[in-house]
């Protein structure tokens, strides 16, 4: 295989891989049933998410990586906003114990880091792979939904994660709208025939 198709189907994986984690992260798992944890599971063996954690994670440990998924995005929503483009820099700090390995791949001369966890938990490997494919993306494209609060990768201009949440959005905004004429126009009618 070509080199650019190599790096364009490593890029591909990449992409895949961080919004799975995003749309992972948005997910109620209270609404699960037993075959969206199989699921998850198979997916995160699929998309290669699983690298130096043993054993199968458990209902918990998706939970726990869910939550810690959650916390992370939330902490750099924050550090963003607070920032308020003053430019100084933000710096994220993982508090994760393990051994990062840097391998320098031959055929693209790209270096590619990898995280295994001292006690082979799932959450931090995660967590740290997370935070590799951030450092992937341009940070301005990695936004909520306006409507439901999801974390998302936006392309251009992009406000929601799905068309449903943009016309849930824009149909409250149309009645809302509509029922303020309505109500104007009530009023004037009553006082016209008062």
């Amino acid at each position: 295989m070509p080199r650019s198709q190599a790096v364009a189907r490593r890029n591909r994986s990449a992409r895949e891989q961080l919004a799975w984690l995003l749309r992972f992260a948005g997910e109620d798992l209270d609404e699960w049933r037993p075959g969206d944890w199989l699921n998850a599971r198979e997916e995160l063996k699929e998309r290669d998410l699983l690298r130096g954690v043993t054993g199968e994670p458990s209902e918990a440990a998706l939970r726990e990586m869910q939550a810690s998924l959650c916390d992370f995005l939330d902490r750099i929503e924050k550090r963003r906003a607070d920032d308020g483009g003053s430019g100084k820099g933000l710096d994220y700090r993982l508090p994760l114990s393990g051994t990062a390995i840097v391998a320098a791949d031959p055929q693209d001369r790209l270096l590619r880091i990898a995280y295994v966890p001292a006690a082979k938990d799932l959450a931090p490997a995660i967590l740290f792979r997370l935070a590799d494919l951030l450092t992937r993306i341009e940070l301005s494209r990695l936004r909520r939904c306006r409507e439901c609060k999801r974390f998302f990768l936006a392309t251009k201009r992009q406000l929601f994660d799905t068309p449903q949440c943009a016309a849930r959005y824009h149909t409250r905004l149309f009645r809302k709208k509509n029922r303020r004429s309505q109500i104007a126009g009530s009023r004037r009618v009553r006082r016209t025939t008062s």
